[in-house]
């Protein structure tokens, strides 16, 4: 792969990790992040080149990675003016790590083809530190062409498996893992508080939780956070959660399922960010759970 040149466009937490291991392998990577800083902060760390557009990125680059937040940014910089679409010339290989409706995965997809492109959707799922240290799980789908070589360089990220031929199939299985992690979370955290509340020491509660047959990976990677949440460092925020439960609810509307605990947990959610404990980590919702009052009359 060191012949292949990739461009990483959005330099979050997974966009960096993706730069520093690729340019590990010695792979030659050009980045583009709106907020130049940061690219020149990367490319003196990793000897990455910095592009001034994201045109000029996929001008240079036979694979194009896309980490960024939100779709108005992503399809932006895909078809704006000076965008990743904007004459890019010879067939490249597109691949969206971000998190998109199914709708929106398509909707890329069939922009990116008619470039003359190809086309996959990637989502990464785990927390930042578990991506960052190569842990995390990427599901890919769209073009079975770009698969193997998608492998070779998302594998620098975690798990890697393929999901099939439509990209909104990859973007479905994220919604469903994000849907399966946030309700390992909250019940943990229903757990966590049930026994304190009876008395049980915290630590002592947490130990047992992951000793029993109810253990989860959640649990057990998550453990110092659920003994200490307003301690610990904060990776999924209760408001960040809100939105994409809005994403899964949403689906599940349009395709008829029932996701009547999704729904629960985001009245739930609402409350806990209108009391103030949005940007804390889903690990303490159980002191919201415990008591309800606003976070600052708490303290």
């Amino acid at each position: 792969m060191t012949d292949m040149v990739v461009g990483v466009v959005g330099l979050g937490r997974i966009g960096r990790a993706l730069v520093k291991v690729l340019a590990s392998r010695g792979t030659e990577v050009h980045v583009y992040n709106r907020t130049a800083a940061r690219s020149h902060e990367m490319a003196e760390m990793t000897g990455a080149s910095v592009a001034a557009s994201p045109a000029e990125l996929a001008r240079v680059c036979d694979v194009v990675c896309v980490c960024l937040a939100g779709w108005e940014a992503t399809r932006t910089t895909y078809l704006e003016a000076g965008g990743l679409l904007d004459d890019t010339g010879s067939e490249r290989l597109f691949i969206d790590l971000g998190t998109l409706e199914p709708a929106q995965a398509r909707d890329l997809r069939d922009h990116v083809a008619a470039g003359g492109h190809r086309f996959l959707f990637a989502p990464v799922s785990g927390r930042p530190l578990d991506v960052e240290e190569g842990r995390g799980f990427v599901m890919a789908a769209g073009d079975p062409t770009g698969i193997p070589l998608a492998s070779e360089i998302l594998s620098a990220l975690g798990t890697f498996r393929h999901v099939g031929d439509d990209p909104a199939h990859a973007a479905v299985m994220k919604l469903t893992v994000n849907l399966l992690a946030f309700a390992t979370m909250c019940a943990t955290a229903e757990a966590i508080g049930l026994a304190t509340g009876a008395g049980i020491d915290r630590k002592r509660a947490i130990d047992l939780l992951v000793e029993s047959p109810a253990t989860s990976a959640l649990l057990s990677r998550r453990r110092e956070a659920f003994l200490d949440p307003e301690s610990s460092e904060v990776q999924g925020p209760i408001e960040m959660a809100i939105k994409v439960y809005d994403m899964i609810t949403g689906f599940a509307d349009e395709v008829g399922s029932q996701v009547p605990q999704a729904k629960a947990t985001v009245a739930l959610f609402t409350q806990a960010v209108a009391a103030g404990y949005g940007p804390r980590d889903i690990t303490g919702f159980g002191d919201f759970l415990r008591d309800p009052r606003s976070a600052t009359d708490r303290t």
